[in-house]
């Protein structure tokens, strides 16, 4: 009789009394559930769902009232079955009954891929304000909207492109203290932008992210749908992005724009612009970042995983910290674009078995390696 020693991997380590919860909707998928509201719906505040990577797109999903961390694989995981989390959209709502034991507040999402819109909070009175979310490592084709006053949110390593993938937040409502950093904005279309309704905002900076577009026009893409006040840009790449439409009152800090394929415009810092934008230092108009994959940039092509390191050239450490403007590839830490694109989990890389023939009464070997991206 042949033994098979199963290795047990521990992927997550997270606070006591936490359960995770598996989620796949293939046939035989072998995970608990096969829906993420099934696996919602039998979690606790403080849960963990894991989606796992699915030929098939996951049905929309709803978290009301619940703290949770909803995780996939990543947008471009790398590994041998490198099978994404696509789902079709999402809603993230407190209801007016939430309360301190029973809300959405510190909800994370990470490592999914979104075809549709994910709306944080709805615009109804029963809903409240959603706060202190962290979206990580996650791909939108269809947007994000916040339509209720909300603070304290991170979205950082995201892939955001299309023609409806923008942020929109509430015109009427308030917000503070947004950072957005190591995201790609890839505009779909003229006048689309990657933001809309940035009014009643503080607080709001977007750090190291590079903006690009696949139809800049003859003026390049708007960069907002609308008005956008008080923005502070710090560290970022813009190519073929026109700044000097919607952004006002704003503050630019070592920032780079590129106009390869439309005319060049006037920097949106420049002295006496009518937008009342500030020139915080560092900023440069005009000039070819000199990424590796800058062909692909220039074309805005939608591919995440080009290679948009900077070797030398003007934005080469040219950030206010000292790092390269554009993406972040840091050697520690989650803030590299190369490991972005999966997720923060251990996961099975290869499975060999060391020998396959055995006789009877002896273990039957097997060598499992796992990798796990910063």
């Amino acid at each position: 009789m042949k033994k098979l020693i199963l290795l047990a991997l521990t992927l997550f380590a997270y606070q006591a009394n936490a359960t995770v919860h598996t989620v796949n909707n293939a046939p035989n998928g072998g995970a608990q559930f096969t829906t993420i509201n099934d696996a919602i719906n039998a979690a606790v505040m403080g849960d963990t769902i894991y989606v796992h990577g699915s030929p098939l797109i996951y049905a929309a999903f709803t978290v009301t009232d619940k703290k949770l961390t909803i995780m996939g694989p990543g947008w471009a995981p790398q590994k041998n079955n490198a099978v994404r989390a696509i789902v079709a959209s999402a809603i993230i709502r407190n209801s007016n009954a939430s309360i301190p034991t029973k809300t959405s507040n510190g909800t994370e999402i990470q490592g999914l891929v979104f075809n549709g819109a994910v709306s944080i909070s709805l615009n109804s009175s029963a809903d409240v304000p959603v706060l202190n979310m962290r979206i990580d490592r996650c791909e939108f084709r269809g947007g994000i909207d916040i339509v209720h006053s909300a603070s304290n949110y991170i979205i950082e390593n995201c892939y955001i492109t299309g023609s409806l993938a923008r942020m929109t937040l509430g015109s009427t409502s308030s917000y503070s203290n947004f950072l957005f950093q190591n995201n790609i904005f890839r505009i779909g279309g003229f006048n689309n932008g990657f933001i809309a309704n940035f009014i009643n905002v503080s607080n709001f900076i977007f750090s190291h992210n590079l903006f690009m577009t696949d139809a800049p026009g003859s003026t390049g893409s708007n960069a907002s749908n609308a008005i956008a006040k008080n923005l502070t840009f710090s560290n970022n790449i813009f190519v073929n992005i026109n700044l000097n439409t919607g952004i006002e009152f704003s503050t630019f800090n070592n920032n780079l724009t590129f106009y390869p394929n439309v005319a060049a415009l006037s920097a949106p810092w420049a002295a006496g612009n009518l937008a009342n934008n500030s020139d915080g230092g560092g900023n440069l108009n005009n000039i070819n970042p000199q990424m590796a994959g800058q062909t692909a940039v220039n074309t805005g092509a939608d591919n995440p995983i080009a290679d948009f390191t900077i070797a030398a050239g003007p934005a080469n450490n040219a950030g206010n910290d000292g790092k390269d403007l554009g993406l972040l590839f840091d050697a520690t830490g989650s803030l590299n674009w190369a490991s972005a694109r999966g997720a923060r989990l251990p996961f099975i890389f290869s499975m060999n078995i060391l020998n396959p023939t055995v006789s009877p009464g002896t273990n039957l070997n097997v060598e499992v390696t796992a990798k796990k991206n910063n």
